[in-house]
C-alpha cells in the first residue's frame, strides 16, 4: 500500500512558484469554469471536424489553461519522486514525517544558498534570532554545509562560553554527545546548544593549539544582544560618535536614530560618526532602507531586478508600504565612517554600498561578503516556512545604480591586513559557494562618480582621523560584532 504523506512544500512550489492553485486550475480570471469551453475542442484533438473558431480571446485563455495543466504534471513529477523515496530508501526514516522533512529540505536547497525550508523549529530558531530573544550560551556559529564542521566564529561578552574559556575559532565535536558533523545545517545545532536558561548542555571542543579535546559542561542563560551599541571616542582633541551594529532587524532604523540623537545631545561636540558593520549578516530590506533614508534624501536606495526586470524596491513585493521617510539629515551634515568587513553581508552590504555610491560617507575596512539578493518567506499551513531568493537588489536610482552579488563593496580606504592578522577576512564570499547565483551584471554605460577624496575634500581628512580612532578603539577593547548567536 502506497503511503500517504502531507506535502507541504510541494504545495507552497505549486502556489508559489507556479502560481497555481489546483483547485482554480479550469477557472478563468472572472471565476467562471473553463470546461465546457475545453471540451468543446479537446486539447490532444488535431482532426478538423473538431476545430472551431473560438471568440476573440478564448485561444489565448486555452492556451494558458494548457500550461497550467503542463505545469500541474511537472509538479505532479515531484510528488511522485518523494513518495518513491520515501518508500524504498535505505535506511528506511523513523518517520515519514522525517522522510519529508528531508526532501523538502532537499527541494529548496537545490537553487541556491539561500532559498531555503525551514521546519517548526528551525522557523523558532530563526524569529528568535531576528527578534533577539536568545537563550544558549553565547557563541556565534558557522557551518557552511552538512558535513562541514561546527565552527565558533565568535564568542559574546558575558555569556557561560566565555566563562568557560572557549575561544573563537574553536570547533565543536560534540553537542551532549552527537557529533557536530550529523547536524544537518546550523539551525540543528542552534537548537541542541539553546535551551532553557538554567539547564546544562555538555560540549566537546577542539583547539588547534591544544593536544586534547575539551570536555566542558555550560549552564545556558538569557543572552541579549542589542542590534546597536553606542560609544564616545576621544581621539586628538576630537569626539567622534561610534555606533556598532550586529543585525538590521526589527525597528532597527528607530534604534539608529535614537541613536544618533543620544550622541549628538552629548555635552561634547560631536566632530563625526563612525557607524561599523562588521560581522552584520545583514536583516530586513525595509529597515535597511529605512536607515539610509536618515542622512539623505534620494529618490530611491534599493532597485530590484526581478523575472520582469528592474523597478524599485517594493513595487514587486508591496514591501514598499512599510517605508517611512525621514526628510533631510538628522546628524546635520556630520561627517560620517562606515566600516565594513568580509563578515558584512546583504543588508549591511545595501548600507555600506548606498552610503558610498551616494556619497554621503567614506567606507573604510576590507572586501565584504558579495552578497547582493532578496529573499522573501512564505509561511506554510502546518507554522513551517519556505524562504525563496526573489530577487537580485541593486544600490541607487533607475538611472544610477551599481550591483553587489558577486561584487561586494570594496572601501574607499582599505585596512592594511599583516600575515599574523586574525580578522577572518579570508573567509569565503557568497559567489565562491557553488550554487550561487551570478549577477545579471552592472548598469549600461553609468554616470561616472570621482572619488570621496575628490569630491569631498573636507570630509575626507575627517574620515581619516576617524579610521585612526577606530583603529586605537579596535586595538584596545578587540571589539568584533557577532552575527547569529546561540
Amino acid at each position: 500500500m502506497r503511503i500517504r504523506i502531507r506535502w507541504a512544500l510541494f504545495v507552497a512550489l505549486v502556489v508559489f512558484g507556479g502560481g497555481i492553485f489546483f483547485e482554480r486550475i479550469v477557472l478563468d480570471t472572472s471565476g467562471k469554469s473553463l470546461a465546457p469551453i475545453a471540451s468543446t475542442a479537446p486539447l490532444n484533438s488535431n482532426t478538423p471536424e473538431q476545430v472551431v473558431n473560438p471568440p476573440s480571446g478564448l485561444g489565448q485563455d486555452i492556451e494558458t489553461l494548457k500550461n497550467k495543466v503542463g505545469q500541474k504534471n511537472e509538479y505532479g513529477r515531484v510528488k511522485s519522486l518523494a513518495e518513491e523515496i520515501c518508500e524504498n530508501i535505505y535506511p528506511q526514516p523513523p518517520t515519514d514525517a522525517e522522510c519529508v522533512d528531508k526532501i523538502n529540505h532537499g527541494i529548496a536547497s537545490a537553487f541556491d544558498p539561500h532559498t531555503a525550508y525551514m521546519n517548526k523549529d528551525e522557523r523558532k530558531v530563526e524569529d528568535d534570532r531576528m527578534n533577539n530573544n536568545l537563550e544558549g550560551i553565547g557563541v556565534v556559529l558557522s557551518k557552511e554545509k552538512h558535513s562541514a564542521p561546527l565552527r565558533i566564529l565568535k564568542i559574546i561578552h558575558g555569556g557561560a562560553a566565555e566563562h568557560a574559556g572557549i575561544e573563537a575559532g574553536d570547533v565543536i565535536v560534540r553537542v551532549d554527545g552527537t557529533l557536530g558533523t550529523e547536524f544537518k545545517n546550523v539551525y540543528g545545532a542552534v537548537k541542541a546548544i539553546r535551551g532553557v536558561p538554567g539547564t546544562q548542555v555538555t560540549l566537546e571542543v577542539s583547539r588547534a593549539s591544544a593536544a586534547s579535546h575539551l570536555l566542558l559542561t555550560l549552564t545556558r542563560q538569557k543572552i541579549t544582544i542589542p542590534q546597536i551599541t553606542t560609544k564616545l571616542l576621544s581621539y586628538q582633541g576630537k569626539t567622534y560618535g561610534l555606533i556598532l551594529t550586529t543585525q538590521f532587524g526589527e525597528h532597527f532604523a528607530d534604534d539608529l536614530k535614537n541613536a544618533v540623537s543620544t550622541l549628538m545631545a552629548s555635552p561634547r561636540k560631536l566632530d563625526g560618526i563612525i557607524t561599523s558593520v562588521e560581522d552584520n549578516g545583514g536583516g530586513l530590506v525595509r529597515e535597511v532602507i529605512n536607515a539610509l533614508d536618515l542622512f539623505m534624501d534620494e529618490p530611491s536606495f534599493v532597485l530590484e531586478r526581478t523575472r520582469e526586470g528592474i523597478k524599485p524596491f517594493g513595487v514587486a513585493t508591496g514591501d514598499g508600504d512599510d517605508l517611512v521617510h525621514t526628510p533631510g539629515d538628522i546628524t546635520n551634515g556630520l561627517p560620517i565612517l562606515v566600516v565594513v568587513n568580509r563578515g558584512s553581508a546583504s543588508a549591511s552590504e545595501i548600507y555600506a554600498a548606498a552610503m558610498q555610491h551616494f556619497g554621503r560617507a567614506l567606507v573604510y575596512g576590507t572586501g565584504t561578503y558579495q552578497k547582493g539578493t532578496i529573499q522573501a518567506s512564505f509561511p506554510l499551513d502546518d507554522t513551517s516556512l519556505v524562504k525563496i531568493t526573489i530577487a537580485e537588489y541593486l544600490v541607487g536610482t533607475m538611472d544610477d545604480w551599481i550591483p553587489v552579488q558577486c561584487v561586494g563593496i570594496t572601501p574607499d580606504v582599505m585596512k592594511p591586513v599583516s600575515p599574523s592578522d586574525t580578522s577572518g577576512d579570508d573567509r569565503m564570499t557568497e559567489c565562491e559557494q557553488s550554487n550561487s547565483i551570478p549577477s545579471g551584471g552592472p548598469m549600461k554605460d553609468p554616470p561616472k562618480h570621482v572619488s570621496f577624496a575628490e569630491s569631498h575634500l573636507a570630509q575626507y581628512g575627517v574620515d581619516l582621523e576617524m579610521i585612526k580612532a577606530y583603529t586605537k578603539y579596535t586595538k584596545e577593547r578587540e571589539i568584533k560584532p557577532p552575527s547569529k548567536a546561540s
